[in-house]
């Protein structure tokens, strides 16, 4: 039991310190940080595609 609460207890501090932590290790930025920018350029790519084929039609 008390294996199961250390565990527990780890995983959460783990990801408190990638959420919050910016790290070198990847470029200055949170990895919640580097996610939210990659969905945002993949919408916008998307968003572009999409304005260049209804000009077309």
């Amino acid at each position: 039991m008390l294996y199961a609460i250390a565990i527990v207890v780890l995983l959460a501090v783990l990801v408190a310190v990638f959420r919050n932590t910016p790290s070198s290790l990847f470029g200055g930025q949170s990895l919640a940080q580097r996610f939210r920018q990659n969905l945002a350029n993949a919408r916008a790519e998307h968003d572009a595609r999409d304005a260049g084929e209804n000009t077309n039609r």
